[in-house]
């Protein structure tokens, strides 16, 4: 991300010029509200569709280089299944609000649904405040088994993202999900929905000292290349930076809407405007004025510095679910409102690598 400057000398000229009423012709370049690269973040993560339902399943994310390696980020609920148990009737169960964002239940399917790794203290905590002890505590018992080892959803996808050269050239990337996760590839976070995997390693070419090109890890095969767009660590704030009411951009593609609109165009990501409405302190959570769609999951979220002299673009985190509203525990309604995990918890999965 590039900073956007603002040249006081040529706007005070320029209103000089006004005042005195004179004739003055200014050629100027019609520029984006953002660098132009940055619409070469988003990428569009589609799986090979399921041999039995012949489904496929998409989501958003964006390339991260870190160090000498470079990953793709993305929502853990687009690669990893949710650990899910049937509890019939349950109309009152209390849920401990430090994981009411990770623990919903559906009265309508009466399924009982956990995100990520639960740990053993917060299986105790619900077994604690269970009001059907024999039912629920067999499925609390049984979404804590599931949710040590998460399973993925599908066995291979495929990336796609535009070229950081505006040239409309397609990069496509074919993944061997089953084999990267294997070999250490691919890891989640145990309390945020975050997955990263692990793509390769930059290496330097012989005669070009300064350099690099990505040699990709076992499991992975580059279909189509084009420069692709990627973020560092240089251009990306924490969550304690991130400031509330500043505007924000999100990139992803919302393919619950692009593929059944004939106005939308699937294979193409749309950016959308918002601001920063609020912070979780105690969640560690970003909330965004902003509606979003399925697909989104897993998108790029940037936020937009108003600095003297210049504008900065700063990475804050990832699109990973809307804020609904409910009525007797069924989601009615997409509120407008959105849920961002920080790059606090990219890193803390980036980091596991080592």
């Amino acid at each position: 991300m590039k900073k956007i400057y603002i040249r006081n000398s040529q706007a005070m000229a320029l209103l000089l010029f006004a005042a005195l009423s004179l004739s003055v012709t200014v050629d100027a370049i019609a520029r984006r509200d953002m660098p132009d690269d940055n619409l070469s973040y988003p990428v569009l993560f589609v799986s090979k569709p399921d041999p039995h339902s012949g489904k496929s399943t998409t989501g958003s994310g964006f390339y991260f280089r870190f160090g000498d390696s470079d990953y793709f980020v993305t929502a853990q609920h687009v690669l990893f299944k949710t650990s899910t148990q049937l509890a019939k009737e349950l109309t009152n169960f209390p849920i401990p609000r430090y994981l009411s964002h990770r623990l919903s239940y559906d009265a309508e399917s009466q399924m009982l649904t956990f995100i990520g790794v639960m740990t053993t203290k917060e299986k105790e905590d619900l077994l604690k405040t269970a009001p059907h002890p024999t039912e629920l505590n067999k499925a609390i018992e049984q979404l804590w088994r599931d949710s040590q080892k998460l399973q993925l959803i599908n066995a291979e996808a495929t990336l796609f993202s535009y070229s950081i050269l505006m040239n409309n050239s397609v990069s496509e990337i074919e993944l061997k999900l089953a084999e990267l996760y294997s070999d250490g590839n691919i890891k989640y976070h145990p309390s945020s929905d975050v997955a990263v995997i692990r793509l390769g390693t930059m290496q330097r070419i012989k005669d070009r000292p300064k350099t690099a090109q990505v040699s990709f890890n076992k499991g992975i095969n580059v279909k189509q290349w084009a420069e692709r767009g990627y973020l560092s660590s240089d251009n990306t704030k924490l969550f304690n930076e991130v400031l509330v009411s500043n505007a924000v951009y999100v990139f992803g593609y919302p393919t619950s809407i692009t593929n059944q609109n004939a106005f939308l165009d699937i294979k193409l990501p749309l950016v959308r405007k918002g601001i920063v409405a609020g912070k979780n302190e105690e969640l560690k959570l970003i909330i965004l004025d902003c509606p979003l769609n399925n697909g989104n999951s897993g998108g790029l979220v940037t936020e937009v510095e108003n600095v003297p002299s210049y504008v900065n673009f700063k990475a804050i985190g990832l699109i990973t679910n809307i804020v609904p509203v409910s009525y007797d525990n069924r989601s009615i309604n997409n509120s407008g409102y959105s849920v961002v995990v920080p790059m606090d918890r990219v890193m803390e999965v980036v980091n596991l690598f080592k």
